[in-house]
């Protein structure tokens, strides 16, 4: 699956909503204008005299000039269109700005509470612990994780503008039926969407759909508002404002069926635009877990229960879903028996066997759930310990020539026919239970990414950065403690492994108060230039610490517009030495790397000029020029990933300092599931 070609896909996709959209606008503009001339024309022509004994005028003969007038008032007509492309462009810029603080928005709009790292119900663990992993083998910061409690129906959703600022959520009915393995393949799908660059496109068609639809909303505001007015005591002045009330309520009764229009072109919208794209999902849940019965499975308990959401405004969200949330003319979602025959072809439609499952686990519910001292039950510790066998085997022989080892005979019986076994996206079978545990704590969290920026070597220079650490414990050598302590687990473990540990706490901190959060950031910048020297690994922390938790930087460079890479060519060849150089000793070696990976992106930019040695000194620098690549678009971040990762193992090996600036490079441009081998 190539993450990149659906991103430019999704990006390409825009246009074709745009002109949905202007059909859409001019199309309730000009049902409004005619609604309008039919109004004042049959108000003209029922009003009678101009006083009580006058004789009255023929209907038609008032009817037909007055409608002809205003039908074909050029003028009108312009006041008419410029007011209502003035309502919805308002309307939807007002959706869109309630929008800009990402996926959250969207998740607590349905009633979703966010699940805090120091949760201790079984069920929403195992569903961060999903997440979790999910993020680190893609390579994405961790998004927020919510559960809609008051929904019993099975669905999930992921929003916001970009991996830097998305929310997962899911349904207390989902999270209490499904198991680990079902659960997986629901977020790997909701994950396709984060990497697919789907959930951009998404939240725009929320503020988008909400002007267009604000036309039916104004129109029954004032049919409900008018019918509540007090009449007057007065006969005249009764019959005065009966008639003002008649015509207050046919102006609203007209915008809301005009609106209707509105609504017809927003579920079309929604209806073309999701379809193929939950298609695409599906297909890249199954290669990203590995496990198509996982998925398959969800969707049958999904087609023997249901997905329907109670939440009032399901309808504006519903092309985000999972599965279809409400019952529509225009479906936002493939048949569910089509989307299961697609992963299982074999399956016949008929969901009594699931039905049963379904039941069984609904007594096992009534039960307390049986959990194990790291707080899993029986079903999450036999998936992760025959998957965590899987990870390791693919691992270890994927790529290679050699035949892997048969499997476990435990591993076996575990596993569906003709289904390879079921692995996670990442292996953490080397993380101690207590440790992982402990990087949902905050404090402790912090310990951990300052415990690795502490010199391994020099103690001098570790007691000057003990001294620079920030005060979070009442006694500051608790503090010291906890730093020292997570520098010695850290001893010896891998630079990936150290660094996958900092992104685990990472998506702690994320939860921390903004102020905790800037005197972070600054008391890490202080560990990392204590020695006066900025190390690969300290370089690749501090990048992804800065992009993840100050987001807002990184969300206006992920909400511009792309730029061609031409216009970027100083800049991408200035990524290009930095990896070349950083992975030879001798110079001839650094151009003969340098060379492989130009080769690549030259047909893109033009020819390169590779940066000096001396300004690839400079860090500061290097981090201003990632800046401005994350506005590539999507399909050259790729060819820009594959040259540096081209460049880095042109020697044969990709030595920790080439794996630490690959991964600050992708981190940094935003360059998502480059590496997935999907």
């Amino acid at each position: 699956m190539n993450f990149f070609e659906q991103q430019d896909r999704s990006r390409r996709a825009t246009h074709r909503l745009v002109a949905l959209y202007i059909l859409a606008v001019i199309g309730v503009a000009l049902t409004l204008h005619l609604g309008i001339a039919l109004l004042v024309g049959g108000l003209a022509a029922s009003g009678g005299g101009d006083d009580d004994d006058s004789p009255p005028r023929s209907t038609q003969s008032e009817f037909v000039p007055t409608f002809t007038s205003i039908a074909f008032n050029r003028d009108f007509a312009l006041w008419v269109f410029g007011l209502t492309l003035a309502l919805i462009g308002f309307t939807s810029l007002y959706k869109i700005a309630k929008l800009r603080s990402g996926g959250s928005v969207v998740a607590e709009s349905m009633g979703g509470r966010k699940i805090l790292p120091t949760t201790r119900d079984l069920r929403e663990r195992r569903l961060l612990n999903v997440v979790e992993e999910m993020a680190l083998a893609a390579g994405i910061a961790m998004p927020s994780v919510y559960v809609l409690d008051r929904e019993r129906g099975m669905n999930a959703f992921a929003a916001g503008f970009s991996s830097k600022d998305a929310a997962v959520a899911v349904t207390r009915g989902l999270l209490e039926t499904l198991n680990r393995d079902e659960l997986q393949g629901v977020i790997g799908h909701e994950f396709s969407h984060i990497l697919n660059g789907d959930m951009r496109l998404n939240i725009r068609l929320v503020g988008i759909l909400h002007g267009i639809l604000a036309i039916a909303i104004i129109g029954m505001f004032i049919i409900r508002m008018t019918a509540r007015m007090k009449s007057s005591s007065s006969r005249k002045e009764k019959d005065n404002s009966g008639g003002a009330k008649l015509a207050l309520i046919l102006f609203g009764l007209i915008l809301w069926l005009v609106g209707q229009i509105g609504v017809f072109f927003g579920r079309l919208i929604q209806s073309s635009v999701s379809r193929q794209r939950e298609f695409l999902a599906d297909a890249s849940a199954v290669q990203f877990t590995r496990n198509p019965g996982g998925l398959a499975s969800a969707l049958k308990l999904i087609g023997a229960k249901t997905s329907a959401l109670t939440a009032p405004n399901t309808a504006d969200v519903s092309h985000m879903l999972f599965a279809s949330g409400l019952k529509s003319m225009f479906a936002t979602h493939p048949p569910l028996l089509v989307r299961i025959r697609t992963i299982e072809p074999g399956f016949n439609g008929d969901f009594a066997e699931t039905q049963a499952l379904l039941q069984r686990r609904a007594d096992d519910a009534k039960a307390p759930p049986k959990a194990s001292a790291d707080g899993m039950d029986a079903e999450d510790e036999r998936v992760i310990r025959n998957t965590m066998y899987g990870v390791r085997r693919a691992l270890r022989y994927e790529g290679g020539d050699a035949v892997p080892p048969p499997l476990p005979e435990t591993a076996k019986a575990a596993q569906p026919p003709n289904m390879a076994p079921p692995p996670l996206p990442i292996d953490l079978s080397w993380l101690s239970d207590d440790d992982r545990d402990m990087l949902h704590d905050p404090l402790s969290a912090e310990c951990c990414v300052c415990g690795a920026l502490l010199d391994n070597n020099d103690t001098n220079i570790r007691d000057r950065q003990l001294e620079m650490l920030p005060h979070r414990f009442e006694n500051d050598t608790d503090m010291t403690a906890a730093c020292l302590a997570w520098q010695e687990r850290m001893r010896g473990w891998t630079v990936r492994q150290r660094r996958i540990v900092c992104e685990l706490a990472v998506a702690t901190l994320r939860n921390a108060a903004p102020d905790n959060l800037a005197a972070f950031c600054a008391s890490i910048d202080k560990l990392v230039r204590a020695d006066g020297v900025i190390e690969p690994f300290e370089f690749a922390l501090t990048c992804m610490i800065r992009r993840r938790l100050q987001t807002d930087a990184a969300l206006a460079h992920a909400r511009q517009s792309t730029v061609p890479p031409k216009e970027l060519a100083t800049e991408i060849a200035h990524v290009l030495s930095m990896v070349a150089d950083s992975g030879a000793d001798d110079a001839q070696a650094v151009q003969a790397a340098w060379e492989v990976g130009k080769q690549r992106v030259t047909p893109y930019t033009g020819e390169l000029v590779m940066t000096d040695s001396a300004a690839l000194r400079d860090f500061d620098a290097f981090d201003a020029v990632l800046s401005k690549l994350e506005r590539l678009p999507p399909l050259f971040k790729r060819e820009l990933m594959q040259a540096c990762h081209d460049i880095a193992s042109h020697d044969g090996i990709i030595t920790d300092t080439e794996e630490n600036f690959l991964f600050a490079i992708a981190d940094a441009i935003d360059a998502i599931g480059w590496n997935a081998t999907v």
